[in-house]
């Protein structure tokens, strides 16, 4: 099962409250992050949604975010309801309350007179993702998805689809808005090769960004400060490519 694989690869953090400006320290509170870019707004905006486990703040989610306030998109983060009660509970087992959830954020954000309304993508990790792309299928008005370490192996929501893929991200062939992949080259719940197949089905832009490391992007190394500094590049790649791609589709200068 899906639930048991992937749990976040740094301990919990407690949701954190709203950012003023990109760089800002987060205080504890019960609303989403957003992190804005410098100036007034309005600006196009990003909501990213979390993997199972992997929260807000862990580094792929806080070091994009971070990425894409300084490219001039403002951020809204946030970490599931299941995930925030005590005692910790799991997703729905189609993911409706976490689709819920993300709806949720994304009529905040769109409600931000800081955010331009016309102009928001939505990003997602892991679980996130297979959460994200039922938000994207069902919104027209969403200018593109970035799907980070998507799961393609293991079947999680969907019913008589042909394998696993076409079950967590069905209707793929028939998408034309820009759509990005985004993992590591040793992630073992979507193997890169397999990626390309299934995505060169789809009608519109794809862009497949491979970085190194596993699922949370974790490089191999013989002690814990090379292992350390390898996953950091990788997530600093991640971030970069995230970044430039929400630019591109919102026709921001490179």
């Amino acid at each position: 099962m899906y639930r048991g694989k992937f749990l976040s690869l740094v301990s919990p953090v407690v949701s954190l409250a709203i950012c003023a400006a990109a760089g800002a320290e987060p205080t504890v509170s019960a609303n989403p992050v957003v992190d804005y870019p410098q100036g007034g707004g309005p600006f196009p905006a990003v909501v990213m949604a979390p993997g199972q486990g992997y929260h807000l703040a862990s580094p792929a989610m806080s070091e994009t975010a971070k990425a894409l306030a300084q490219r001039g998109v403002a951020v809204y983060r946030f970490n599931w309801s299941y995930y925030t009660r005590e005692p910790k509970g799991q997703p729905s087992d189609d993911l409706s309350a976490e689709l819920q959830d993300f709806q949720r954020v994304l009529q905040a954000a769109r409600a931000d007179a800081r955010v331009d309304a016309a102009h928001i993508g939505v990003v997602g990790k892991s679980l996130g993702s297979l959460v994200v792309w039922q938000a994207f299928r069902l919104d027209p008005k969403l200018k593109f998805t970035s799907l980070m370490t998507p799961v393609c192996h293991d079947q999680v929501v969907g019913q008589g689809a042909p394998q696993a893929f076409a079950a967590n991200y069905p209707r793929l062939e028939s998408e034309t808005r820009p759509l990005q992949f985004v993992l590591g080259d040793a992630d073992p719940a979507c193997e890169p090769k397999f990626l390309f197949r299934q995505a060169a089905e789809a009608k519109g832009s794809v862009r497949i960004s491979v970085v190194g490391g596993n699922h949370g992007f974790a490089g191999d190394g013989t002690d814990k400060s090379s292992r350390d500094a390898a996953q950091a590049r990788n997530i600093a790649a991640v971030a970069t490519s995230v970044a430039d791609f929400a630019a591109h589709a919102f026709g921001l200068a490179p």
